[in-house]
């Protein structure tokens, strides 16, 4: 939120601008308050939470996102909301994505353990045309 409330005009080497914030965000002196504002968002549910809520996410060492998961993951730590934050090598682009989702998907829906088959599936005969 901090990049969104200090930016200019001139946009950074991601091509995001005061402008880019604003259509995101409104008005940029009221963002700490914004509905899309993660901050915002842990202390509004913090108390709302199911036991086994568990958050992940993730982030590009290389990423311009870097700094601000950096931040929020502390800020939940403070909150007391658990979580699971993770930093692997890459940008914002989608070979870093394409990795760690399917990292994150594992976590939602792990793999079940193999079973050994207890009988033998025959195969079918060759298809005959």
């Amino acid at each position: 939120m901090d990049e969104a409330v200090s930016s200019t005009d001139a946009p950074s080497p991601m091509g995001t601008g005061r402008s880019y914030f604003q259509m995101i965000f409104g008005d940029l002196s009221k963002i700490s308050e914004h509905a899309f504002n993660p901050k915002h968002i842990a202390e509004r549910v913090k108390g709302e939470l199911e036991p086994d809520f568990d958050l992940f996410f993730c982030c590009g060492v290389n990423d311009f996102l870097v700094y601000p998961n950096r931040d929020f993951h502390f800020y939940l730590k403070e909150l007391g909301i658990r979580h699971e934050y993770r930093e692997g090598p890459g940008t914002h682009d989608y070979a870093f994505w394409n990795e760690w989702l399917r990292i994150a998907l594992e976590r939602i829906c792990p793999k079940p353990p193999m079973q050994e088959m207890p009988f033998v599936i025959p195969a079918a005969p060759p298809l005959e045309e």
